[in-house]
């Protein structure tokens, strides 16, 4: 069953993110290429505001795809790159696995290399920046405390194991913790895997893959689905690498577990957003298999409020400069996209009075954290 698609919904996508988009709809099965040769500013392009690089790479080194001479070095040398970083990436998870596990801490790897390892034909074409972990909330102070006495920093809360750190950890979804010169990796340390207004941390329950692999990881399935749509659909799906997962994880999930997810979304009153991100895959990745989510999409064909949340992920992935322009950024933009992303009227009210606090608190917290690690390299 084809719905209507993104020009139905008075969208359209850049030339060069459709072209971007078809290239990679194509190496992973999902559309076909078109005979375009990639020259260096698409390359350029595709690497640094997408984060295809490697992927595309892929199918230049096998002739599947052709392109120039520079543009064939930059996509070498982004797989040569994705490839040492996430080799260093192993060895790091295999000398804190030991740690966490000695300290009785239960965790699991959010994306990143294990992610990529668990959809991709190969993890290389997957390229990640910061290392995500997921404890549980009983045990976020004393995972802090163990990456500190490893030599990371916290750039959120102040350090030791003081008063005001119990008081302010537990209001954070995650704290971010920086790497040293030993170690120059900087790690995200969740206690939920989403933010918690509302009812949508207590939807998204993450159980490890029982089919294991050299660290802990989500398993393939409705619930990593839903996380996966949640942060793409929060951050208005501003990198093309996003929309590849959850393209490969329903393409390796059945119906039922599809189905889970509608659901989901509907306990949680996300539809709308749910019926744009759909579209937005599809247009992307017309054979994306749907399967009987095909069947629930056609029912919000053309309806007004999947296309203002449309518009808004549209007009974000075509961005060429995101600088200050998505939720990423924080601030005032990532307030209004969790205010568009939900529907139901009290999960906004709780927005509209809690957000701000919260982000004026953490705000406060990392200017006091960072004005002490000053003061203490001085």
């Amino acid at each position: 069953m084809v719905g209507a698609n993104i020009v139905a919904y008075d969208c359209a996508l850049s030339e060069e993110l459709s072209l971007t988009g078809a290239m990679t709809a194509m190496v992973l099965g999902f559309g076909a290429a078109p005979p375009q040769k990639i020259e260096k500013d698409l390359a350029v392009y595709a690497i640094h505001r997408h984060g295809v690089g490697p992927l595309l790479w892929s199918a230049v080194r096998t002739g599947t795809l052709v392109a120039s001479s520079e543009a064939r070095t930059l996509l070498q040398e982004s797989h040569q790159k994705t490839a040492f970083t996430q080799a260093r990436v192993q060895l790091f998870l295999k000398q804190i696995s030991v740690r966490l596990d000695e300290a009785r801490i239960p965790w699991m790897v959010l994306k990143g290399w294990p992610q990529a390892r668990q959809l991709y034909p190969d993890p290389v074409w997957r390229p990640s920046g910061d290392i995500d972990l997921l404890v549980d909330p009983r045990d976020y102070q004393r995972a802090v405390l163990l990456f500190e006495g490893l030599g990371f920093v916290s750039t959120d809360v102040p350090a030791g194991d003081g008063l005001l750190r119990k008081v302010l950890l537990p209001l954070f979804r995650d704290v971010t913790l920086a790497g040293s010169k030993m170690a120059p990796l900087r790690i995200e340390l969740h206690q939920r895997p989403l933010y918690s207004t509302g009812r949508l941390s207590k939807a998204c329950r993450l159980t490890v893959d029982p089919k294991g692999g050299p660290f802990p990881a989500p398993a393939l399935g409705a619930d990593l689905g839903f996380y996966l749509f949640v942060h793409g659909a929060l951050c208005r799906w501003a990198r093309l690498k996003w929309l590849n997962d959850w393209a490969l994880l329903l393409a390796k999930i059945d119906d039922g577990e599809k189905e889970k997810m509608a659901a989901t979304c509907a306990a949680v009153r996300v539809e709308a957003s749910f019926a744009a991100s759909l579209v937005l895959l599809r247009e992307i990745f017309p054979a994306v298999p749907l399967g009987s989510l095909a069947q629930w999409l056609a029912s919000y064909d053309g309806a007004e409020k999947v296309k203002r949340r449309l518009a808004n992920y549209v007009r974000t992935l075509n961005l060429r400069d995101t600088r200050n322009a998505t939720p990423m950024d924080g601030g005032v933009i990532s307030f209004s996209c969790k205010l568009l992303f939900h529907e139901a009227f009290w999960d906004r009210v709780r927005l509209a009075v809690l957000a701000p606090g919260a982000s004026l608190l953490r705000r406060g917290t990392k200017k006091r954290a960072t004005a002490r690690r000053s003061s203490a390299d001085r």
